[in-house]
């Protein structure tokens, strides 16, 4: 596998509201320590009045046309906005629809995908194919997360876990400037059995005069299910990607990883054979954002200069779904 491509935006926007883990653990009426001894996570960023996941995917997006040098009111037809997302702050129509309708992209071609933590994966395999076959010139692929008023402050498995963000990129046709990229190898699977890893549920409902109103539980996760099944999954696929690619895990001079905390980061670098030095983490100071995470470490990754020609670049997840997926991605020269 093949597919040049030029990266020739980014952007992210993380929740502005700072939550400490300390304060978290004392709120359980634990030790101030407890949460970052236990995740690693220092503090999260939360939305702050007036910022919701729609407002942070539309400002992630700005910033990474204002990154390409793209003007919002120039883009059309010729554009697809891929758009990822976990969390809700409306039910209908498609959030990246809202998304698209807030930044005043009348008329540029929007793809909405339900997400846990991992379908940033396949979705770039979707934008890849678009570009390769001539469907579009550019895909703007954003990842947005937030689940906080899911959270249970009460549960000490999920309360100290989740930040809320937003990251984009902006993916073109080679030669439009920015970053030239050459896809190696690409892999994500679905385990549909492993689905009740990880739920929200809805638990009951009621009509109202102007309207109805939904009840849901908090959400639950088999963290350490959720684990044992990453820790199978993803070693075998990132070394399918990697023998794709021709590399070794040597070879890696960036690693993208989901974030789901530090202390499992750890582990899974350590069980994938990379080498943790090039693997940057940044769960600990925004936490657990689902979907916008490998997309903020590309962003990061790109604003600290280390996507440099020559470079050799793997992105690698896991999440609910169960879903798992890596890619093999060289900077070129």
């Amino acid at each position: 596998m093949n597919i040049n491509f030029s990266l020739i935006g980014t952007g992210h926007c993380f929740g502005s509201r700072v939550v400490s883990n300390e304060e978290t653990s004392l709120a359980l009426g634990r030790p101030a320590n407890f949460l970052q001894q236990r995740t690693g996570i220092i503090e999260r960023r939360l939305p702050a009045d007036g910022e919701t996941v729609t407002s942070l995917s539309a400002n992630a997006i700005r910033r990474a046309c204002d990154d390409a040098g793209l003007e919002l009111s120039t883009l059309g037809n010729e554009t697809v906005l891929l758009h990822v997302q976990a969390g809700r702050d409306h039910l209908f129509p498609q959030s990246g629809v809202v998304v698209g309708g807030t930044l005043g992209l009348d008329s540029v071609r929007v793809l909405s995908v339900e997400a846990g933590c991992a379908e940033i994966m396949s979705s770039l395999d979707i934008a890849l194919a678009l570009l390769e076959t001539g469907r579009c010139e550019r895909v703007i692929l954003c990842g947005a997360g937030d689940i906080s008023d899911q959270i249970d402050p009460r549960d000490e498995d999920t309360a100290g876990l989740f930040g809320s963000g937003a990251a984009a990129v902006i993916l073109s046709t080679p030669g439009a400037g920015g970053t030239n990229c050459r896809l190696r190898a690409l892999r994500w699977e679905t385990h549909n059995q492993l689905w009740r890893l990880g739920h929200t549920w809805r638990t009951g409902g009621s009509r109202r005069e102007n309207g109805f109103a939904v009840e849901y539980d908090h959400y639950r996760m088999a963290g350490t299910a959720q684990l044992e099944a990453g820790s199978e999954l993803l070693p075998r696929l990132l070394d399918q990607v990697l023998d794709d690619a021709g590399w070794k895990a040597g070879d890696v001079d960036l690693g993208i990883t989901h974030q789901p905390s530090r202390r499992i980061i750890d582990m899974m670098v350590r069980f994938c054979g990379i080498d943790p030095a090039v693997v940057p983490p940044h769960v600990h100071l925004l936490g657990n954002m689902g979907p916008a995470n490998i997309l903020s470490g590309l962003t990061l990754g790109r604003e600290s200069g280390r996507l440099t020609p020559g470079a050799k670049v793997v992105m690698f997840a896991f999440g609910l779904g169960f879903t798992a997926g890596a890619a093999a991605i060289d900077i070129l020269r």
